[in-house]
């Protein structure tokens, strides 16, 4: 009986399923490499992408905080010029102020000097045949904005005139009349009255209504 020795041939066997299984894997390996090498480069690309955005959107947010900064710095430097605008005013106010009153008050109590301030009188309601020489201020303070006002007229006439003028006067608020009575004072041998008048000082309204007058 003939015996054939096949170990040989199943040890070749053997060795080319090795070989053919290792090549395998080192062919499946390298496409793992090739599929994770594509993966990382994309996601380096990506990553490279979100870093670009991202500086951008930290310069836009500098810019903005920029922007920020220097409205904050023009309305700081608004309200600074704001406040000193509001200095001066009350300045001018405070020295023009007074100074109108008084001429206002001159006018109240002299008569009309030409036809503009006769036309001028009459459209305020007043008596231009009225003498102001007819009363006569005694004596007259300021404090806070108010004033007192005290004098002397002939009669009682001539107080309503003069309070008339000053109701409709431009510096002078809330005229009221206090008291008017007889006085022991006496002018050319006739007895005369007394009076006293209270009210507000309004500097402001009285400045913004020369303003207007030049303007126009």
């Amino acid at each position: 009986m003939i015996r054939v020795n096949l170990l040989p041939i199943r040890q070749e066997r053997a060795r080319s399923a090795g070989k053919f299984q290792l090549l395998a894997f080192a062919a499946i390996l390298v496409v793992e490499i090739a599929v994770f090498g594509f993966l990382y480069l994309s996601m380096q690309d990506e990553l490279a992408g979100v870093r670009e955005d991202v500086q951008e959107t930290e310069k836009a947010i500098e810019a903005l905080e920029k922007d920020v900064e220097e409205t904050k710095d023009y309305e700081a430097r608004e309200k600074q010029l704001e406040q000193k605008l509001n200095v001066l005013a009350n300045i001018e106010k405070k020295s023009r102020g007074p100074l109108g009153m008084l001429t206002e008050l001159q006018t109240i109590l002299s008569p009309p000097r030409n036809a503009e301030e006769r036309y001028a009188q009459n459209q305020k309601q007043w008596n231009v045949e009225w003498n102001p020489a007819n009363l006569w201020i005694a004596s007259f303070t300021e404090s806070g904005g108010s004033f007192e006002l005290s004098g002397n007229a002939l009669d009682a006439d001539d107080v309503a005139e003069f309070l008339l003028r000053l109701e409709t006067a431009d510096h002078f608020r809330n005229v009221q009349l206090d008291f008017v009575r007889p006085s022991d004072t006496k002018a050319a041998g006739t007895q005369v009255v007394e009076f006293r008048v209270t009210g507000m000082l309004d500097y402001a309204m009285g400045e913004t209504t020369e303003q207007d007058s030049k303007g126009s």
